[in-house]
């Protein structure tokens, strides 16, 4: 079964395209990269579905055309209009280690990671969301007490990161805890 904390969106299906079963993808990642994912993810009645890119053909813009494996027309495509696309991220992390060394990691990665005080080894919480809708891109912790602390998702205040334990170590600013 795959859980929500495993896998990272990189994008939605828009709309179909023609009578064939392909579908118009806006992606958050080069549409060159669709292609070294074992498969695709989508949310389908709650369930996290893999489905496999029978092909993918980049567009302008951060778009691409898509067709699946057991999608074969309008009809069909239809029915996944408007859907996340999501990766597992493991296979986005092997994948990205293969891209430029520019490349970095879009913070949704780091949802379910652990976040220690690098100065006192302290566990502060656990990663729960991001909250990307301003210019300075936070993380929502949730502490061991139940309570949401928002740390900047910025690299300046990142002491180290353990993608394999899923942890990672901050500087925190003082008092930024006790607000």
């Amino acid at each position: 079964m795959i859980a929500r904390e495993d896998i990272i969106a990189i994008g939605r299906l828009v709309k179909p395209h023609g009578l064939s079963g392909e579908l118009v993808a806006e992606l958050d990642i080069d549409a060159e990269l669709v292609d070294k994912f074992s498969c695709l993810i989508m949310e389908i009645d709650g369930i996290f579905v893999p489905m496999f890119v029978a092909s993918c053909r980049a567009r302008r813009g951060g778009s691409a055309l898509l067709m699946f494996d057991d999608v074969a027309d309008s009809d069909e495509a239809s029915t996944l209009a408007g859907l996340t696309l999501y990766v597992r991220k493991d296979e986005y992390a092997r994948v990205a280690s293969e891209g430029d060394a520019d490349d970095e990691m879009p913070v949704d990665f780091f949802v379910g990671f652990t976040v220690m005080d690098a100065a006192t080894g302290d566990v502060i919480g656990t990663i729960e969301d991001v909250d990307d809708t301003t210019f300075n891109v936070l993380f929502i912790v949730r502490r061991a007490d139940d309570s949401l602390v928002r740390i900047p998702a910025v690299d300046d205040l990142v002491a180290a990161l353990n993608e394999d334990t899923r942890v990672i170590s901050m500087y925190i600013p003082g008092g930024l805890l006790d607000l």
